[in-house]
């Protein structure tokens, strides 16, 4: 996902095991998500399984047989798989956090809604370094030697060094919701508003190499990139919506910026879900796979202007699937034909279903998958995080503990000790106004409310010397917005100063 590197060079500066690793969102920085070397017998055992009690959507990153799992309650954990027990877990504090950390050199680094991103000791989860972004942090963060990086819901793509010191960072147009991608020397990454922007890590300043914008000049809720890009030689592949019912998935060239083929994707939304597949290590076939709404997977050649949907009967997909040796893997939301969601393992080559596995609770799948040690890893939004392998069956899930080394930090804005904080009361907000109290705060302030598609829902100014300011749960417009997650971002008339958080309505 960035610098001036080539990929060889990347994966041999990690783990020499990298052959059995996971250690970052698709595995590899340009989040190709293929694991060609691993092979999974099927029917497979539920050899692993593990409580957090609260909705996975990220995706697990495994490293040395050992699985760093974050849940929507801030729960980071480090599993051990094959003897299926929790080694240790921490609160990172927020909540619906879908970040998936990353894990390198006996270090993890992962970002919450808060707004801090973490350094940690992947031994023992204690906390090396804390870096306060300024906004919440959803997109995954790309791991290279030469440091990693992150975009957060204010605009700002951070670069931060291997020890969670700031390096630089670059500005987009609107808020950066999902992850980067790295190849031939150049980070790549994506705002909402439909904005490539190709980057350079100079060492002390991003240097621009070309910005694209792929949409209508004006941006909207249902306009922008819904996935992350994913780069394969001189392709990027990446799924846009140009509004609702109407997603395209874009094969860009990555040298020029130019669409060499868009595809029309019919749904109320794209997963996001890139990957490419290959029949071993050493010859890669040209087939893409993405996932949608509708149709659940398909795939096509990237040669040929034809595609078909695969499998038939699936409603929703909204995981990021691997590619393994013999199968691809997906999570479903529902299945049409069952009544049921599933984790589904299907031939790579012509689309038909090998084996499936549906959890009792019928809650949709909905993180992302990884693989590692010949166990296959994917959260769901009932809290269960689901592992798959030879390793004997396991009944009972393990309960992750959700205060081993931290406190919770729900609803508070703990950033910049010995500064000004925020908070929200209530929050959730039920159906009575949302108070924002700032304490320590001495002058004028102004909290600016967002959907989660970045669209400025409306304005509250905090005259001087005032301490709270109220919310009625109504836009810029007067009428009173639906119930969901929208995100309250704080800003006082000093350049840089900002506090920010998620806030929830019924």
């Amino acid at each position: 996902m960035k610098h001036i590197l080539i990929i060889a060079a990347v994966l041999t500066a990690f783990s020499m095991s990298m052959a059995i690793d996971w250690p970052q969102f698709k595995r590899t920085p340009d989040r190709r998500g293929a694991a060609l070397e691993e092979t999974i017998a099927l029917p497979a055992n539920l050899c692993s399984w593990f409580d957090f009690g609260s909705p996975i959507t990220s995706s697990p990153a495994i490293v040395d047989g050992k699985a760093y799992v974050m849940a929507n309650n801030g729960i980071l954990a480090c599993l051990d798989l094959a003897a299926n027990k929790v080694l240790w877990s921490r609160s990172l504090g927020g909540r619906t956090n879908d970040m998936s950390p990353a894990v390198a050199n006996g270090r993890v680094y992962a970002g919450a809604v808060t707004g801090i991103f973490y350094v940690l000791d992947a031994m023992n989860g204690s906390i090396i370094k804390q870096y306060d972004a300024g906004a919440p942090i959803f997109a995954a963060p790309l791991l290279l030697p030469s440091g990693v990086y992150f975009g957060s819901f204010d605009a700002v793509f951070h670069a931060l060094d291997l020890d969670g010191n700031s390096k630089w960072r670059d500005t987009a147009e609107v808020s950066i919701l999902h992850a980067a991608a790295f190849s031939k020397g150049q980070i790549v990454y994506p705002d909402r508003n439909t904005n490539l922007y190709w980057i350079e890590d100079s060492g002390t300043y991003a240097k621009r190499v070309k910005k694209v914008r792929y949409s209508p000049t004006t941006y909207n809720s249902n306009t922008g990139f819904v996935t992350y890009p994913m780069i394969w030689g001189d392709s990027i592949y990446i799924a846009g919506s140009e509004g609702e019912m109407a997603n395209q998935f874009y094969y860009i060239n990555f040298n020029t910026g130019t669409i060499a083929k868009g595809v029309s994707i019919s749904g109320g939304g794209n997963a996001g879900a890139l990957v490419v597949g290959g029949a071993s290590v050493d010859t890669v076939l040209k087939k893409v796979f993405a996932a949608s709404n509708l149709g659940g997977l398909w795939a096509g050649w990237e040669t040929a202007p034809s595609y078909s949907a695969y499998p038939v009967g699936i409603y929703s997909v909204n995981t990021p699937p691997a590619v393994l040796a013999n199968c691809v893997v997906f999570g479903s939301e529902n299945n049409q034909d069952t009544g049921g969601c599933a984790i589904h393992f299907y031939n790579k080559s012509n689309g038909t279903a090998l084996w499936s596995f549906k959890p009792s609770t019928y809650k949709a799948i909905s993180g992302g998958i990884a693989v590692g040690n010949g166990i296959v890893l994917a959260g769901s939004m009932d809290g269960y995080l689901y592992g798959f392998g030879s390793g004997a069956a396991v009944t009972v899930p393990v309960k992750v503990d959700t205060v081993i080394g931290g406190t919770k930090a729900d609803n508070v804005n703990k950033k910049g000790a010995g500064e000004w904080i925020l908070t929200a009361f209530p929050n959730p907000a039920g159906n009575s106004p949302l108070v924002f109290d700032f304490m320590g705060l001495n002058g004028a302030a102004v909290i600016e409310i967002y959907s989660v598609n970045g669209v400025l829902i409306t304005k509250l100014p905090l005259q001087n010397g005032v301490k709270k300011v109220v919310w009625d749960l109504k836009d810029i417009n007067g009428m009173r917005v639906a119930g969901g997650r929208y995100h309250a971002v704080a800003k006082t008339g000093i350049i840089g100063q900002k506090k920010s958080f998620t806030v929830y309505l019924p």
